[in-house]
């Protein structure tokens, strides 16, 4: 638990750099080994690296193909909209440690969310730097046992926390804790009403 909230945000900053860097870093591998087309099997006819070719340039299952400038908008939107949760999340945490009976579950509660936005944060903007600089999406990682599209490590990352954010929202939070995020300098003391 951090009460020191500028070492927690470095923390965040750090996690969040870290997983930029691994995607970047497995999408270079990808493409230094495997070439424009190339194939490797690590079990036949389960799962392999492959490049898709010619890349993505559009979303999940290629949805809106060549339509870069409204991913580059909607990332940034996205982006913006997950700062200002983790922004709030921060907010109620400091109003939580100031009030006079701390509750360390709800302040665990948020510092749990934060992470999770801070890493869908991380994979959105490992694939958003792929349509920056090259205008498509490297793809590699291929599931042919059940003939799932071609993805990438910030694709697992980004599916991987919706998963954790919506067990989050669901079943950690409680709604008054949730609506805490949403009020001005009430803080903590609502949830006793």
């Amino acid at each position: 638990m951090f009460k020191n909230f500028k070492i927690k945000i470095i923390i965040e900053i750090i996690i969040f750099a870290l997983l930029i860097f691994f995607d970047q870093f497995t999408k270079y591998l990808a493409v230094l080994k495997l070439g424009e087309s190339g194939k490797y099997d690590v079990i036949p006819g389960f799962i392999s690296f492959e490049m898709l070719l010619n890349g993505n340039t559009g979303g999940a299952w290629g949805i809106f193909s060549g339509k870069m400038v409204f991913f580059y908008v909607i990332t940034l939107v996205f982006a913006a909209v997950i700062v200002f949760f983790i922004y709030r999340a921060n907010k109620a945490q400091k109003i939580e440690f100031a009030s006079s009976e701390v509750n360390y579950k709800l302040i665990r509660h948020f510092q749990m969310f934060e992470m999770i936005l801070v890493c869908l944060l991380g994979g959105a903007f490992g694939n958003f730097i792929d349509r920056i600089r090259l205008h498509y999406v490297i793809d590699f990682l291929s599931f042919q046992f059940i003939d799932f599209p071609i993805f990438n490590v910030s694709d697992c990352i980004i599916c991987i926390s919706i998963v954790f954010l919506f067990i989050c929202i669901i079943f950690v939070f409680k709604d008054k804790e949730f609506n805490l995020l949403f009020k001005s300098n009430k803080g903590a003391k609502d949830l006793s009403d």
